[in-house]
This record gives structure tokens, C-alpha cells and sequence, in this order.
């Protein structure tokens, strides 16, 4: 993340855009659709340089379920972190209503300390939501770095996150995967919980993605009943997991 502008300048591959067709007008006259780099072969994979609202700057890193991008919102002229769903899992109904479910759990808290998102959508067969852009670190990165932190920075960090789940339990949100790589710091010090992908909602059926007797989220900061069944959990989970990471 700490490269420099001139990487927005180089063309960034976003997987399972290969079939998007051909087409000179713009992205908003073609209400939000993928533009590819070149027209290129048509057996060839294209590279898309945007995906609606969203210009595709470069590859940030990959996780369970996707990529992520750098990428600049034309109409609110800021930088963004653009998760999208992998191809593979795109073609599961159950991978693509979790990915949104991850959208909208994270597009309802409202505090400093959570990552923000701001818009979710489906272009060409691309699954992707566009969350708050965070130009620093992770409390792992950290944690590898420096070894272990000093006390009142560790309980600072700790305090922040705790005020952001305070929030997400207050809207029945269960966040099950707290550990130090889901706790990310600006270059400024903003303390910022991330990763909202195993959240759950309290008022909603969770069959399809935690069926009874199955374990989601990190074992090393797991809660014992969370590990025997992750769909009967509830905010302490969370308390369990963020004093693990402490």
C-alpha cells in the first residue's frame, strides 16, 4: 500500500472479466459496466481498467473469498479498497449471498473505529463491494514488526476495537473473526476493525453458511462454543476473541 502514484497509471487484470464484450462508450453511458483495456482476441482474457464508478488502480492482496484492489470512485473522487468475490466462488449462490451479507452487515455500523462501506454491486459477473481504503497496517504486520507492544498502546487498540463491536453488538452483529489481522491502523494511529466476513446477524437465518456443528473463524482466537457451532454464538464470542488477541 505505500507505492506510489505512478502504479495508478499500470493496467490491473480483475479475474472473471474475461468474457466482458468489447465496447467504446463509457461506463456511465452503459450504465456501470466493465470496461476492458483492449478489444484484444475474443478467446483472450481482457484487462478491465474499471468496473462502474470504480477505476481499477492496482492489486492490493487476496484473501479467502477474493481480491482486493486499489481503486479511485470517479464520482466522489476518492480512493477505495474494492473487494471482489473470486470467480470459483461466484459461481455459488451460498459464496455470493455471504459476500453481500459481509456489504450490508459492514454498511450498517457508523463508527471511527470500523471500516466503512460504501457500495456493493454485481458488473459482468462481478461480485464486488467498495469499502474504506486503509493506508496503513495491520496489528499482525505490527505484532511482526516490533515483537509485542507496549502496554497502554496494547490496551488503546483493544479499547477502540471494543467500542466498535460495542456498536456492531448494539445492532445484533456478531463480528467471529476478531484477531490481529482483522485490526488495522492508519498512518495516522486510527485504530480501524476490518473484515466483517463472518458476521452475523442475530434476527437472521443462518443455515447455509454455519450449519450446526460447524466452527467458523480463526482457531487461535476462538471461543470454545464457537468452535463446536458457530451459528449459537452471541456478542461474547467477540469479548472472548478480542481478549485473546490482547
Amino acid at each position: 500500500m505505500s507505492k506510489s502514484d505512478q502504479e495508478h497509471t499500470k493496467a490491473t487484470h480483475v479475474p472473471g472479466m474475461s468474457n466482458a464484450e468489447p465496447d467504446e462508450t463509457s461506463a456511465a453511458q452503459r450504465g456501470g459496466q466493465a470496461t476492458p483495456a483492449s478489444s484484444g482476441a475474443s478467446e483472450k482474457p481482457r484487462t478491465v481498467k474499471q468496473l462502474g464508478d470504480f477505476k481499477i488502480i492496482r492489486k492490493l492482496g487476496q484473501g479467502g473469498m477474493g481480491e482486493v484492489y486499489l481503486a479511485h470512485q470517479i464520482s466522489l473522487d476518492r480512493q477505495v479498497a474494492l473487494k471482489t468475490l473470486s470467480k470459483a466462488l461466484a459461481k455459488k449462490d451460498d459464496f455470493v449471498k455471504r459476500f453481500q451479507r459481509e456489504a450490508k452487515s459492514m454498511a450498517k455500523l457508523d463508527h471511527p473505529n470500523a471500516v466503512k462501506v460504501f457500495a456493493v454491486d454485481s458488473i459482468s459477473g462481478i461480485h464486488f463491494a467498495a469499502i474504506e481504503f486503509i493506508d496503513g497496517q495491520s496489528m499482525q504486520d505490527w505484532m511482526d514488526d516490533l515483537g509485542q507492544l507496549e502496554v497502554g498502546d496494547a490496551l488503546n487498540v483493544v479499547l477502540a476495537s471494543a467500542d466498535a463491536l460495542k456498536v456492531a453488538h448494539d445492532l445484533n452483529l456478531i463480528h467471529r473473526d476478531i484477531k490481529p489481522d482483522n485490526i488495522l491502523v492508519t498512518k495516522s494511529g486510527m485504530v480501524k476493525v476490518a473484515d466483517f466476513g463472518l458476521a452475523k446477524a442475530l434476527d437472521e437465518e443462518d443455515v447455509s453458511m454455519t450449519q450446526s456443528g460447524t466452527g467458523l473463524g480463526t482457531p487461535l482466537y476462538m471461543a470454545p462454543e464457537q468452535a463446536r457451532n458457530a451459528k449459537h454464538v452471541d456478542h461474547r464470542t467477540d469479548i472472548y476473541a478480542l481478549g485473546t488477541t490482547l
